[in-house]
């Protein structure tokens, strides 16, 4: 069998290019999201990263205070503190 040559319509030629160059800006596009992607990616470890921590360091705090106000509750009985004046209220 022989193998012939011809020459395409220009509008044949037209919309392959089209196509292709369509296909190329898309290929880039993905490229550029995914980029973006791994980097919203990165950003969400290290904000959640900060996120356990405030919450490891509120309820070291919380413990801590309960302690504290523990250790009141034995000095002052189902005492109400006000802490604008400083004054306690308790019955004992």
């Amino acid at each position: 069998m022989e193998k012939k040559v011809e020459k395409l319509d220009k509008e044949v030629l037209d919309s392959i290019k089209e196509y292709s160059n369509t296909l190329n800006s898309i290929s880039n596009s993905i490229g550029e999201l995914y980029i973006r992607m791994r980097d919203v990616e990165r950003q969400y470890k290290e904000f959640q990263r900060k996120v356990d921590e405030a919450e490891d360091a509120f309820l070291e705090q919380n413990d801590k205070l309960k302690q504290y106000l523990s250790e009141l509750d034995k000095k002052y009985p189902s005492g109400e503190i006000d802490l604008d004046s400083g004054e306690v209220s308790y019955y004992g």
